[in-house]
């Protein structure tokens, strides 16, 4: 198992999702203490070769209420929506997008954490369920912008400097 980066709990049922530095979701039914579903949200197989780009930087339910859908954003800029996300074998990728630009090799190479350690881009994301907005911001050289989409058009209505 990789190491967890972050943690949800969802607010109207017993699930606690959890998402790793090597771009896995773990959803556990935290009454009965079971794994309900896992995937690998890059599409990709399970590797600690590009932890880095990969790893699960934010979980967010989208209409906890109606629907089933989570929203995975990655280091790497990309913000998957899942569908049936608990359902063991059952998840789907509803819609992705990429929120942020790609991270470049030089940023990643230029900040070592040790001995071949790359220190991972940052990405985070905030989801604003009443206006369906999601907000992005990344380690952008020179200037990181905050961007804010419009989820159910998938476009970037705003690109605000944070400097």
């Amino acid at each position: 198992a990789g190491v967890p980066t972050v943690v949800r709990n969802h607010p109207l049922v017993s699930q606690l999702v959890v998402g790793d530095a090597r771009g896995v979701v773990r959803v556990w039914d935290w009454k009965k203490n079971v794994v309900l579903n896992w995937f690998c949200t890059s599409g990709h197989a399970v590797s600690s070769d590009l932890p880095h780009l990969h790893g699960v930087s934010a979980l967010h339910f989208i209409n906890t209420c109606e629907s089933n859908l989570a929203l995975v954003g990655s280091a790497d800029g990309c913000v998957r929506v899942w569908r049936n996300y608990a359902q063991r074998g059952g998840h789907r990728l509803a819609t992705a997008w990429r929120a942020l630009p790609k991270p470049t090799n030089s940023l990643v190479e230029t900040r070592p954490r040790g001995p071949g350690c790359p220190t991972p881009s940052v990405a985070v994301y905030e989801w604003q369920q009443e206006a369906g907005r999601l907000y992005a911001v990344g380690d952008e050289v020179p200037v990181p912008l905050l961007r804010v989409w419009d989820a159910s058009r998938e476009q970037c209505v705003d690109a605000i400097n944070t400097q």
